[in-house]
């Protein structure tokens, strides 16, 4: 396989100053280079040569294909094939965050502008800037820059990514976010894709050998969708970069193998229209992927799920502290209640309770939680009925009422289930959302946790 950057003997000169001194190397598709020296020594050029900003002197010079030593280059197609971080972020002055990050999609690669602006969110928010959407670069810390300029390289989905020290002005707690906010991700991909495998087994026997299950009420494909596994790149890279998660990194770096290769399997299955007509030949061979995959990747994603949540409890206990002093009572009392109903779903899953056996519940451990809940509650709705509270959080009285509804029902969803365990009565129809069930607390939970996130995450 041809390599996708191939340079041969580049040397290039800026008067009497050697910076390129006959420089070689080839980098497959997939790998990572990481080009070390002082500075000087030529590696900004190296990779200004790379995307035809600089043209070397002397040498060979190929990317995907393209021979960047002659006469003529496409470089809207070279534009669209790589993507380069800059030492000193170039962004648009005049353009705002998100203007800067779909500037290139949309006039390049001719994205609409709805979904350029929709990937744009998405990968601001990997890098936690959703906040600063509609301000401009001369506003921005210099880090804050930096981060831009990483997003606006990845809404390009280019097969070559160039970075010329990209986290250099990074500061530790600000990996810290972008790290944790990209495990937080790969925690929600690993869900996704378990219930996918889940939804899989439901109609193929869990055996070495392919077979479709006789009892199976649903057809071959059901519930199977394709992933993009860009995600994976960015975990891997992130687990190697200070601070350190210590599990999490290394449970990041055992399970992106397996999950890749689910992923790559079920997208296969997805776009296979023609599985019977070769008596599933195909499927035979996605089986032998996911079988060698499944029992690894099972563990490893409630391991993986687990450590993520011991980590989310230790930084929103942390979080939640830091807002008590700071007196922001209003955030916090949101912040507070999400998590005390979180406990509350932890404790009936510890006793292993679903809505098919809710009325075992044992409610000696709740009723406290549950009180707990009642009292956050009325301590958001005393200081949201002050108005120096409100002016000190920059909170109208409208979205502080707003968000006390959601508070309560979660508070309604909570006492419906008590009162459910308290009939000794078991639901009707377990597996649909049940006023008095706890597949309707987590409904409403995770309601107000994206109210929450939209809010105030970032």
């Amino acid at each position: 396989m041809e390599p996708l950057i191939s340079v041969g003997d580049i040397k290039k000169n800026f008067g009497a100053v050697e910076a390129l001194k006959g420089v070689s190397l080839d980098v497959a598709e997939g790998e990572k280079v990481v080009v070390i020296g002082p500075s000087g020594s030529g590696k900004s050029v190296l990779i200004r040569c790379v995307n035809a900003l600089e043209r070397p002197d002397s040498g060979e010079l190929t990317v995907d294909g393209m021979d960047l030593m002659a006469r003529k280059v496409d470089t809207r197609r070279l534009a669209g094939d790589v993507a380069m971080v800059f030492q000193g972020y170039n962004l648009y002055p005049h353009k705002t965050v998100l203007e800067n990050v779909t500037f290139a999609p949309i006039r390049v690669l001719k994205v609409p502008r709805e979904e350029a602006e929709a990937n744009g969110r998405k990968y601001l928010e990997r890098v936690g800037l959703t906040s600063k959407l509609n301000q401009y670069p001369d506003q921005l810390s210099g880090g804050q820059q930096q981060r831009v300029a990483i997003a606006r390289a990845l809404n390009m989905h280019p097969k070559i990514m160039l970075l010329d020290e990209p986290t250099s002005a990074l500061d530790p707690e600000m990996v810290d976010k972008v790290k944790y906010n990209i495990y937080v991700e790969l925690n929600n991909k690993i869900v996704d894709v378990l219930d996918t495998m889940y939804s899989y087994y439901e109609v193929v026997e869990y055996a070495d050998e392919f077979a479709l299950r006789s009892d199976s009420e649903y057809t071959y494909k059901y519930d199977i969708s394709p992933y993009n596994t860009d995600l994976l790149e960015d975990a891997s890279y992130v687990a190697s970069l200070e601070p350190a998660f210590e599990t999490l990194d290394n449970l990041t770096l055992e399970i992106i193998e397996p999950l890749r290769a689910l992923m790559d399997a079920f997208s296969d299955i997805y776009h296979d229209y023609d599985y019977a007509a070769d008596q599933y030949a195909g499927p035979k061979e996605y089986h032998k992927a996911i079988q060698a995959n499944a029992a690894t990747f099972e563990d490893l994603a409630y391991a993986y799920m687990d450590a993520l949540e011991e980590l989310s409890i230790e930084r929103v206990e942390a979080e939640e502290k830091q807002m008590q002093e700071d007196g922001r009572l209003l955030i916090y009392g949101f912040s507070h209640s999400i998590t005390v109903v979180k406990k509350i779903t932890a404790e009936c899953y510890s006793q292993e309770i679903s809505d098919y056996n809710i009325e075992e519940l044992n409610l000696e451990p709740i009723r406290p939680l549950y009180q707990e809940l009642l009292d956050t509650i009325e301590a958001y709705k005393a200081a949201a009925g002050d108005n120096d509270q409100l002016m000190e959080e920059s909170m109208s009285a409208d979205h502080a009422y707003h968000y006390g509804t959601q508070m309560d029902r979660m508070a309604s969803a909570i006492d419906w289930m008590i009162r459910q365990v308290e009939s000794g009565n078991p639901i009707d129809d377990p597996g649909r959302e049940y006023l008095g069930g706890l597949i309707h607390v987590e409904e409403v939970l995770g309601d107000c946790i994206d109210l929450y996130n939209s809010a105030f995450a970032s």
